[in-house]
C-alpha cells in the first residue's frame, strides 16, 4: 500500500526519447489504480497507459532507448522500462534515486499480478504472441517462412541480445527439430526465443517433463516433483 500510495501522489522522472535529452514529467497512479498518466503533455488524454496494457517491467538500462543513450550518466538503478500496447512500446524512465525507482517497479509489477481474470491474462498473451510472430516476420528478409542463423544473428543485433555466437548456434542446433535442418520455422524459433528468454537449463526440463509442451499437467509436474527433488 505504501507503494500505491507514493505512486498515487505522483513522482517526478525523466522519460527518455529517442533523439532528444529527456523530458522531465510528473507520473502518477490514477485514483481507480488503473493506469499511469503523466503531466504536462500535449496529448493530455493519451498520456497514460492502461495497466491492463502493461506486458512486463524490466529494471535497468535494457531497452533499446536506453542503449541509444549510452553516452548518459544515468544511474542503472534510477531506471526502468515499462513494456506495453500491442507493439510492445516502450516507456523509459530514469527517477532521481533508487528507492523511487524500486517504489515503482514493485507497485507496477503488483498491479500486474492482480490482473487475474482470464480476459486479461488472454490478451496479455495475445499480445506477446503477436509480438513474437512479428519479430519472426520482420527478420524472415526473403519472407520464405524460414529463419537461417545469419538472419538470427542479425535479429539478436537489433534486439540488443549481447550472446555469444557460439551459444547462440546450440540453442539454434537444439530448436531446430524438423527435417529442413539449418532453418527455423516459427514453432521453432518460439521455441528458440524462449530459449533467449529463460534460463535454458530449466526450460529444457520443462520440454522433457511436458512432452515438448510449455506447460506441465498435475500429473506431469508430480513425476518432476518424484524424480527431481529426491
Amino acid at each position: 500500500e505504501r507503494c500505491m500510495s507514493v505512486m498515487q501522489s505522483g513522482t517526478q522522472m525523466v522519460k527518455l526519447k529517442s533523439g532528444t535529452k529527456g523530458l522531465v514529467r510528473l507520473f502518477y497512479l490514477d485514483e481507480h489504480r488503473t493506469c499511469i498518466r503523466w503531466r504536462p503533455s500535449r496529448k493530455s488524454e493519451k498520456a497514460k497507459i492502461v495497466i491492463d496494457s502493461i506486458y512486463k517491467v524490466t529494471e535497468g538500462r535494457q531497452s533499446e532507448i536506453f542503449h541509444r543513450h549510452a553516452e548518459g550518466s544515468f544511474d542503472p538503478s534510477c531506471c526502468f522500462t515499462i513494456y506495453h500496447g500491442n507493439h510492445l512500446e516502450s516507456l523509459d524512465l530514469i527517477t532521481s534515486n533508487p528507492e523511487e525507482a524500486r517504489t515503482w517497479i514493485t507497485g507496477l509489477k503488483y498491479l500486474m499480478a492482480g490482473i487475474s481474470d482470464e480476459d486479461s491474462l488472454a490478451k496479455r498473451q495475445r499480445t506477446h504472441d503477436h509480438w513474437v510472430k512479428q519479430t519472426f516476420e520482420e527478420a524472415d528478409k526473403n519472407g520464405d517462412g524460414l529463419l537461417n542463423i545469419e538472419e538470427i544473428h542479425q535479429l539478436m543485433h537489433k534486439l540488443n541480445v549481447n550472446l555469444p555466437r557460439r551459444k547462440v548456434r546450440q540453442m539454434f542446433q537444439e530448436a531446430d527439430t524438423d527435417e529442413n535442418q539449418g532453418t527455423l520455422n516459427f514453432e521453432e524459433f518460439s521455441v528458440f526465443y524462449k530459449m533467449m528468454s529463460l534460463r535454458r537449463d530449466l526450460y529444457l526440463l520443462l520440454l522433457s517433463y511436458s512432452d515438448k509442451k510449455d506447460h506441465l499437467t498435475v500429473e506431469e509436474l508430480a513425476q518432476f516433483l518424484k524424480v527431481e527433488q529426491k
